[in-house]
């Protein structure tokens, strides 16, 4: 790695600054009781993040799994796949590994596949194809996730209201504020707004481990705050008028771990070392709990879409599958429709 010249593409392992704030969110109402928010915390690493929960450091996290489940995972990328973010969330969105939707790191990423993933959509765009009345949404600092930039869009441009918070420059303070935007943003929509499903994106601990290494206080002082910016999001889903009457289903994930790093480096993740590939789901929601032992990331588009009453078609050929096998009955605001969620709507 350290032949690549370091000024150009080394650079490109962390997400790639620009200036500027988009509008706050806004989107038209929603037309469901079922809803689903999917949580994206960059780069963290599960054995610090499973200390934290059970130190009371990240209680709002422990509270998810205990009202859930919680559990490490392995990302199954090839052994000539470079564990980045490009393929991480490449594969979380689409619900299938990198042999499928061909995006495998080999372009720091800058994959131009990001975009198209292979035909393999990512799951905002498959529940706007399936039922376009469901409202959704992104809110993100991360410009590969929802911009035209760097080989992006990952979750492409069908959802309903999109919030991208730009970085300037590569420093924690500035990623902090891009969490802080994209955290009030987010919370501010979830109470006031009424959207069905939506993602969104912390990217302050991953960079945290590029710009101060993973072994740190620093690092751990980002999972803390991460933790509660997860607090404030669940929060505002709490506080809702019509939060009695509803059904939320929560998802949070991480895309890689870290090496246990002590300095900075921009390869704090890049390799197959164990911390780097082991991730992890975290969540609650009708009929997640105790039954759910082996989660993948690649379980996440499938559970998001049976959550909200739809399915995921056999031609689909996704890797993954619901981590609920219960059936939901999608209830519509206005009146209830039925929706059996083995085979097709």
């Amino acid at each position: 790695m350290r032949g690549i010249a370091l000024g150009a593409c080394l650079l490109l392992l962390a997400a790639a600054p620009a200036a500027g704030q988009s509008a706050p969110l806004s989107g038209p109402d929603g037309t469901s009781l079922n809803k689903v928010l999917v949580i994206g915390t960059d780069g963290t690493r599960w054995d610090l993040l499973d200390a934290a929960m059970k130190a009371g450091r990240a209680p709002n996290l422990a509270r998810l799994r205990r009202e859930g489940f919680g559990h490490p995972t392995r990302l199954e990328f090839g052994p000539s796949t470079f564990t980045l973010s490009e393929v991480g969330w490449s594969s979380i969105a689409s619900g299938v590994w990198e042999d499928k939707h061909g995006v495998d790191g080999s372009k720091f990423n800058m994959d131009p596949g990001q975009a198209t993933k292979n035909g393999y959509l990512d799951f905002l765009t498959r529940i706007e194809s399936r039922r376009a009345r469901l409202s959704t949404f992104l809110a993100s600092d991360w410009d590969n996730l929802g911009l035209a930039e760097n080989g992006g869009p990952i979750f492409g441009s069908a959802m309903d209201a999109n919030f991208a918070a730009r970085v300037p420059a590569e420093t924690i303070e500035n990623w902090n504020r891009g969490d802080i935007a994209v955290t009030e943003a987010s919370t501010r929509y979830l109470r006031r707004g009424n959207p069905d499903a939506g993602f969104v994106y912390l990217g302050l601990v991953d960079e945290t481990a590029h710009l101060a290494g993973s072994a740190t206080p620093t690092y751990a002082n980002a999972i803390a705050t991460t933790d509660a910016r997860v607090g404030k999001l669940l929060g505002a889903i709490r506080s809702r008028a019509s939060y009695p009457f509803e059904s939320w289903t929560i998802l949070v994930v991480t895309d890689h771990g870290q090496k246990a790093l002590s300095e900075p480096s921009v390869i704090s993740h890049f390799g197959q070392t164990e911390l780097e590939l082991t991730s992890f789901v975290v969540g609650a929601g009708p009929g997640l709990g105790a039954n759910v032992k082996k989660p993948k990331v690649v379980d996440v588009l499938p559970t998001v879409l049976h959550q909200l009453g739809l399915s995921t078609p056999r031609g689909w050929n996704i890797d993954g599958h619901s981590l609920t096998l219960d059936d939901i009955v999608a209830i519509a605001i206005g009146g209830p429709e039925a929706y059996h969620v083995i085979g097709g709507d």
